[in-house]
């Protein structure tokens, strides 16, 4: 965020990001890397929590929306609920349109969730999409970083 609010962005990460459509997450109340990407230039940014989360996270997304034009730099941004233990859910999303990229940053602090979270990444990543973890440090009961199992596909692990 602060190379972007510094305009410390290579011209090759607004390049590749320009047109894309992205989701985020379980991104909380602000949603602030969604917010990134919209400004980075993707077309569509969908910023995603649970249902007793959204209606905050819609009145950020409005107000990000509306700096953002003020500045200069209109943006498309979108809250929605997505539950990733709601099987029914992601099984309908399986059938929409799937985003070029998702984002999930520090999401992955309960073991307990890993599969879950990973089941919606599948639901909404295009075939060719990427998918981008960030995580923070914070405790020894975080995981580390998801190994990749050997196909391509990147499972996580509890630290030893």
């Amino acid at each position: 965020a602060a190379a972007l609010a510094e305009g410390r962005v290579p011209a090759a990460t607004r390049e590749t990001l320009a047109g894309k459509r992205a989701i985020e997450l379980g991104c909380g109340m602000a949603g602030l890397p969604g917010v990134a990407l919209a400004l980075l230039g993707c077309s569509e940014v969908t910023l995603t929590d649970t249902a007793s989360v959204v209606p905050l996270l819609t009145a950020n997304a409005h107000a990000a929306s509306e700096a953002a034009v003020a500045a200069g730099r209109p943006v498309r941004l979108r809250a929605e609920e997505l539950d990733w233990l709601d099987d029914a859910g992601l099984a309908r999303r399986m059938g929409e349109d799937k985003y070029d990229v998702v984002v999930c940053a520090d999401v992955a602090y309960s073991c307990d969730l890993h599969a879950a979270l990973l089941r919606s990444v599948h639901a909404v990543l295009a075939p060719e999409g990427v998918a981008i973890f960030v995580e923070s440090d914070r405790s020894d009961t975080v995981t580390t970083p998801y190994p990749s199992s050997g196909d391509g596909a990147y499972l996580p692990r509890r630290r030893s």
